[in-house]
Order: structure tokens, then sequence, then C-alpha cells
């Protein structure tokens, strides 16, 4: 129990830390030369925030696919709204960082859902032998 609550307050702390470095005024992130980087850098976050939350928030019960499916569309949600709350900061919203926020929370709690199937599937097999 005292690890799933070290795991939400990791979670909240990379959310709260993802919201407020999003909205800070004008941050030049892209090194010259290299338009990816940025893309690169909200999937990589993105995808912490995902396992975090999968770690967090689903326990070894049935429905676990349904609330990984619930995380992704929470996670997304939340990266939109950050792209939308941007315009209000002097920043641009861009939809290519939404899609990067989306595919980096699929990657993270996809990442954790299949080896939790895996897992599952392991000792079932073990538990036939």
């Amino acid at each position: 129990m005292a690890a799933r609550r070290l795991l939400q307050a990791a979670f909240f702390s990379a959310a709260v830390f993802i919201l407020v470095f999003s909205l800070i005024p004008k941050i030049i992130i892209n090194p010259p030369g290299i338009d990816w980087f940025d893309k690169l850098l909200h999937t990589s976050v993105y995808t912490v925030l995902g396992v975090l939350s999968f770690l967090s928030f689903i326990g070894e019960r049935r429905s676990v696919i349904q609330k990984a499916v619930l995380l992704v569309i929470l996670l997304s949600l939340y990266g939109g709204i950050i792209e939308v709350l941007q315009s209000f900061t002097g920043r641009t919203p861009d939809i290519f960082d939404f899609f990067s926020d989306s595919i980096g929370a699929s990657v993270g709690v996809g990442s954790c859902f299949v080896i939790c199937f895996l897992k599952r599937k392991s000792k079932h097999h073990a538990g036939n032998l």
C-alpha cells in the first residue's frame, strides 16, 4: 500500500511538473536544426506519465483493459487541455504536441498493460502444469 501511495505521489508530481513547464511562456526547447526534438520530448514525458498512471491506479483486477483505455483517454485530454491553456500564456498550441502526448500516453500505458497481460498468462500457464 505504501508503494502505491509513493507511485501516486510521483504521478501527481510529474503531472504538475508537466503543467508548469508547459505553461511557462516561450521556452526554446529545440536545439538548432532539430525540429523533431520537441515532439520526442512530449512523447517521452507522456510515456513516463503513462507508466506512472498505470502503476498508480490499476490493480491486478479483471477490468484492466477498460482502466488502461480510460487512462490513455484522460492523459490525452490532459495534454490537449494544456495545449489550449498555452494560448493564454503567449505560447502557441500545437496539434502535433497533442498527438505526441497521446502517443506517449499510449506507449506508457500500453507497455504496462502488455507486461501485466503476459505476467498473468505466465501465472495461468504455470498453474496448469
